[in-house]
């Protein structure tokens, strides 16, 4: 096989021919390998077919952007709204009577606790000097040793 170097009229004309039928350049280059016995590659053809002013082939084919999917209308269309909560109602506290609950607490209510299980509640009765206790639980928790040590 000949290489080509040398572009003649006649392999440009075949070219132009060639062209016109819309082949792609690989096509074009196996063509005019076979009619005139060269060893063109695709590469050379677009080449050539650039400077002797074909048009440029595009490839792949350009992309259609596809139409924009339309938007589904919402006013149609209700959305549930959940109720709203109920409020929260704070419950009041179980009073026992000649008991008061931690909130009831001030400074001259005994602290002394009562109970193991809910509701919690205190003494509730007055105290005994600037102890927390009233009288009698203030001798329950301050006891004197039985014994002295010395």
């Amino acid at each position: 096989m000949i290489k080509v170097t040398d572009w003649t009229p006649r392999i440009d004309d075949r070219m132009r021919e060639l062209h016109a039928t819309k082949l792609s350049f690989t096509d074009i280059s196996a063509r005019l390998n076979a009619d005139f016995g060269l060893s063109t590659t695709r590469n050379a053809c677009i080449g050539r077919g650039r400077r002797i002013g074909l048009e440029k082939r595009a490839y792949p084919p350009p992309r259609i952007p596809k139409a924009p999917k339309p938007r589904r209308s919402r006013k149609g269309k209700k959305r549930w709204i959940p109720p709203p909560a109920p409020p929260i109602v704070p419950e009041e506290p179980v009073v026992i009577p000649g008991r008061l609950t931690m909130l009831q607490l001030d400074g001259q209510t005994c602290r002394w606790p009562s109970g193991t299980k809910p509701p919690y509640t205190y003494c509730g009765d007055p105290i005994y000097d600037d102890r927390p206790y009233c009288h009698v639980h203030c001798k329950m928790s301050y006891q004197k040793p039985e014994k002295t040590w010395s």
